[in-house]
Formats: structure tokens, C-alpha cells, sequence
């Protein structure tokens, strides 16, 4: 009976000090790699879900250049009083980096036949993205455009463009192709970009051919 009740009494006694460190150091070594697998998991799900979403805003940017001449693109870059449609939704600022190509009324070329805009604080998500749109004069393509195109000038004489290149002097609207760049960053960065499309663009432009 004695025997018994010394039994039961060391049952009763519990853990020592000495194996409940020793348990919390084991669960520790084991939870550790756990946990620091569910955090880099879920940065990488951060990461994958900013990369779609600024993948998507690319996508949308080109989608609705392609419905404006770069002249309309530049004139809502520069205050249009018909809205800035290059984006949807709501953004922190919109800009022409370098030299103004619009003053509101009219659209001047740029020698070097290219031009960059910024679009700041494009949201999604909850995350902010700049984009930056390039478009540069593709002139092979815009030359090949123009092959065989040709006016008679006051002598009768058959001028091609090649010749004389006067096409805008006579206020005859030519087809200009422009490739185009959209580059998308998380907001305030312009490093590692999360998203970059290029895609090519012919339109009607002042440009002289």
C-alpha cells in the first residue's frame, strides 16, 4: 500500500526545470525552419502578386496608347482639358521627361525622334507603381512606309521622298512608326522593374517624314 502511494506521488510530480528547457530548445530547432519557410513564402507571393499586377498595368498602358496618336499622348501629358485617359484610375502625377513636346496647343517634334513620360502612383492592390512610357521614331520602318510615294513638283518632275522630303511642307499627314516601351516600377524606385512590354506603333503624326 506504502509502495503504491510513493508511485502515484512520483507520477504527480510533473516536468523538471531541466526537461521543459530542454523540450522548448527541441520545439524551437524544429519550428524555426518552419516559420522561416512560411516567410519567404510569403514574400515570394508578395513578389509574384506585384510583378501580375504591374505585368497588368503594362498591358493596360499599351492597350490604350494604341488608341491615340502620339500627339494626343503628349497633349494629355501637358494639361488636356479632355482628362489624362493613358491610365485608369486615380494617379499622384503625370509628366514628359526632357523637353515639353505639347504647350496645350501645339504638339512640337523632337529631333531625335523620342519621347518619355512618367505616370507616378498608379494604384493596385494597395501598392503604388510609376510607370514610364517611351516611344522612339523607328525610321527603317517609317522609311519603308513611304517607298514609291512620290509628287510631281512645278516642273513636272517626279520627287520622291527621298529627294526631297517635303511631304510636311505640303501638309500631307504620313504614317510614322514608333517603338514602344512601357516600364513599370514599384512606386518611388527605378530600379529592378517589375514589369517591361515593347510593342511598335504606326500612326499619324506632325512628324516630317
Amino acid at each position: 500500500m506504502a509502495e503504491n502511494r510513493k508511485i502515484k506521488k512520483k507520477r504527480n510530480r510533473g516536468f523538471t526545470l531541466v526537461e521543459v528547457l530542454v523540450a522548448a530548445a527541441i520545439l524551437s530547432i524544429m519550428v524555426t525552419p518552419i516559420l522561416s519557410s512560411f516567410v519567404a513564402i510569403a514574400r515570394v507571393n508578395a513578389k509574384s502578386r506585384r510583378k501580375l499586377s504591374a505585368t497588368a498595368i503594362a498591358n493596360s498602358v499599351m492597350e490604350s496608347v494604341k488608341g491615340f496618336d502620339l500627339e494626343e499622348v503628349s497633349k494629355q501629358f501637358h494639361g488636356s482639358t479632355g482628362g489624362f485617359h493613358v491610365v485608369a484610375g486615380t494617379v499622384t502625377g503625370i509628366s514628359e521627361i526632357g523637353t515639353a513636346s505639347h504647350n496645350g496647343t501645339v504638339f512640337t517634334p523632337h529631333a531625335n525622334g523620342q519621347y518619355e513620360f512618367k505616370i507616378s502612383g498608379v494604384q493596385m492592390d494597395g501598392t503604388s507603381y510609376d510607370v514610364f512610357l517611351k516611344y522612339t521614331k523607328n525610321e527603317t520602318r517609317s522609311n519603308e512606309l513611304l517607298t514609291g510615294i512620290y509628287y510631281q513638283d512645278a516642273a513636272g518632275n517626279n520627287v520622291t521622298q527621298t529627294a526631297a522630303r517635303v511631304l510636311k511642307a505640303m501638309e500631307v499627314r504620313v504614317l510614322t512608326f514608333y517603338d514602344v516601351e512601357i516600364t513599370v516600377y514599384r512606386g518611388g524606385t527605378t530600379t529592378n522593374p517589375l514589369a517591361t512590354l515593347t510593342g511598335s506603333k504606326a500612326d499619324y503624326t506632325p512628324e516630317s517624314p
